[in-house]
């Protein structure tokens, strides 16, 4: 990790270490070079907090399911997480997380996770 962090980034830490009770793993990998964790923090806010006609808790939904189909455990564990939290459904995250196919989904939420779902598949 950088040190010291320039003032920003260890602003950004502290809001993640008073909101999350830590800072994410992923953002302390990129935190050796404050430009790959920039680059990194603005896909991220981009992809999950700009405006959208998704809500957070679909934008996360989507995230489990690409982390499924990516097979990354850590993302499939810090998604789940927020699609529990958010929904205030832990049954909820725990389904998303084995097989969104299995979880209890309104048709627009079937119908996004899908097209997440072939978009990633066929972007291999």
């Amino acid at each position: 990790m950088a040190d010291p962090l320039p003032e920003a980034t260890q602003k950004y830490f502290d809001i993640c270490t008073e909101k999350l009770g830590m800072i994410p793993n992923v953002l302390q990998a990129y935190a050796f070079d404050i430009d790959k964790l920039n680059a990194f923090t603005a896909l991220y806010n981009d992809l999950m907090l700009a405006d959208s006609g998704l809500t957070k808790l679909e934008r996360e939904m989507i995230a489990v399911a690409v982390s499924s189909i990516n097979k990354c455990f850590y993302c499939l564990a810090s998604h789940g997480q927020a699609v529990r939290a958010l929904s205030g459904n832990p049954m909820l995250g725990e389904m998303m997380v084995m097989n969104w196919r299995a979880a209890d989904l309104d048709a627009r939420q079937t119908a996004m996770l899908a097209f997440a779902e072939k978009m990633t598949v066929e972007s291999y």
